[in-house]
């Protein structure tokens, strides 16, 4: 819950944020990629908050009580998209805690595959 609670505080500067990025050498630079990643993840987690709540006002505004399997269709291509943004998150972050070499980047992305985080 630590990540979520960590995203969720990044997500009230999100739109405070300023690109660090002034060159293209600069792209190859590990921790703005780190960086570019997080917002990106950060800032899909706002997004499907966002559309949830209005999913939720919508079918409400309607008369109607919001039934959780509907309201859950019409967003689950924004949950894809999250899911998968955080799973480059978390990989590249695993990446940057490993030794730079062949054997072990391999290694650990094998170990990050075959976890449960990223099974379907």
């Amino acid at each position: 819950m630590r990540g979520l609670a960590t995203l969720l505080t990044d997500a009230v500067t999100l739109d405070q944020d300023v690109c660090n990025v002034h060159t293209i050498n600069d792209l190859l630079n590990p921790e703005i990629q780190l960086a570019i990643y997080r917002h990106k993840a950060t800032r899909q987690v706002v997004t499907v908050a966002r559309k949830m709540e209005s999913e939720l006002a919508s079918v409400r505004s309607n008369g109607k009580k919001p039934a959780f399997a509907d309201v859950w269709n019409s967003i689950m291509s924004d949950f894809h998209a999250l899911a998968k943004s955080h799973c480059y998150l978390i990989m590249l972050q695993s990446v940057r805690r490993a030794p730079l070499t062949k054997t072990s980047i391999i290694t650990n992305l094998s170990q990050i595959s075959s976890s449960t985080l990223c099974r379907r």
